[in-house]
């Protein structure tokens, strides 16, 4: 969505404003990944950390159009390290503030979205290997 023509949005941007189009999660068998859509390529970069187990990413010059994207996702019922994803907004910026379990190193990519748009992939590695179950018989 294009910044309107005369607005302070418009004139630090040259007319277009990349924003948020998506935040996701998807629990893997390795861990949890946090999946982030823009409507053009951004820079991202780690920020302070607000609590001691969070990871915080900063996008660069994105904005979050719509109320409902700046809503926290609840990812506590999975088995991941992340617990919760929130969104907000500082000034020309967005924070992400991933809550986790315990502390993790993330992991992050880019890949290429459709019509121009760009996803990154902030992977969050189980700190503990997975369980595997064994079935036993008793006779």
């Amino acid at each position: 969505m294009p910044a309107r023509l005369g607005t302070k949005l418009a004139w630090r941007s040259g007319g277009a404003v990349p924003h948020l189009i998506w935040t996701g999660f998807r629990a893997t068998p390795q861990g949890g990944e946090v999946v982030i859509q823009t409507s053009a390529a951004i820079e991202i970069e780690p920020g302070p950390a607000a609590e001691r187990d969070a990871a915080v990413f900063v996008l660069k010059h994105c904005r979050a159009l719509h109320r409902t994207d700046r809503l926290p996702l609840e990812t506590r019922y999975f088995n991941s390290p992340v617990t919760r994803v929130s969104v907000s907004q500082r000034g020309p910026d967005l924070r992400i503030i991933v809550s986790l379990r315990q502390a993790v190193a993330a992991l992050t990519r880019k890949e290429a979205g459709p019509d121009g748009s760009w996803f990154w992939i902030l992977q969050f590695p189980s700190a503990t290997p997975p369980q595997r179950t064994t079935v036993s018989t008793i006779r």
